[in-house]
């Protein structure tokens, strides 16, 4: 299990928690991956660095990255980290510049029933938001978006 702790805090966390096979209780102490303040080249709005909505995908190539949200310049944003190591534990290298810059996140990826991969998303982040779906690129061990 991947999640973000401290979401308001000064400099969210995004952690991994083992747990027992049928999924009821924790097994050890979670680990830590990386902080919101390691997004590379996107200025922090309020100086809050939030950590927002892991998600783990194994690119084409079988490198594993991670979508998360936070506040940047952008407002909102998507961004992408890939595990060094190729497993959750990292050590986790933050991908420069937000994927999606809309004012939205939660992103999800998956795979249309023409095998597309897609990326679902919330946007604006506000009362008014709605959900995003939009095509993305997998390749070279990074995901980007489609134009």
């Amino acid at each position: 299990m991947i999640s973000s702790h401290g979401c308001c805090s000064a400099d969210g966390l995004i952690l991994a928690q083992k747990l027992s096979k049928d999924l009821k209780t924790t097994i050890g102490e979670p680990v830590a991956l990386f902080h919101g303040s390691e997004a590379m080249g996107l200025k922090k709005k309020g100086g809050n660095h939030i950590t927002d909505a892991p998600f783990i995908h194994v690119a084409e190539n079988g490198d594993m990255l991670m979508t998360w949200s936070t506040f940047g310049k952008f407002g909102y944003m998507i961004c992408v980290a890939k595990s060094e190591s190729g497993n959750i534990l990292g050590p986790w290298k933050q991908i420069k510049g937000p994927l999606y810059k809309d004012n939205g996140g939660h992103a999800m990826l998956f795979k249309d029933f023409d095998r597309n991969l897609r990326i679902s998303y919330h946007s604006p982040n506000s009362k008014t938001e709605k959900m995003i779906i939009k095509n993305v690129s997998d390749a070279d061990g990074t995901i980007s978006s489609v134009k």
